[in-house]
């Protein structure tokens, strides 16, 4: 679910979505009891900002890093304002 996600946004942002195999996402919904997929949303949306970023360095002549994400961690950053 998080890469049908990440290449949704890719697609949307006019991006490659091919790239999303250099991506490597852990973890699924549901994190928390709630009908949206917080977690999946976060660690794609995520995602796709460091799969740019890994291709614009690359773009740079640097070598692109690994880019990675993980589901319950996205969807807990996504709640770290809230009490």
């Amino acid at each position: 679910m998080p890469y049908t996600a990440l290449a949704q946004i890719l697609e949307a942002a006019g991006a490659d979505p091919r790239g999303q195999g250099e991506v490597e996402i852990d973890g699924a919904d549901p994190v928390f009891a709630t009908r949206y997929r917080v977690g999946t949303a976060g660690a794609a949306s995520l995602a796709a900002l460091g799969l740019a970023a890994a291709r614009l360095w690359r773009r740079r002549g640097g070598r692109a890093p690994k880019v990675g994400g993980d589901v319950p961690a996205a969807a807990a950053s996504l709640r770290s304002g809230r009490p």
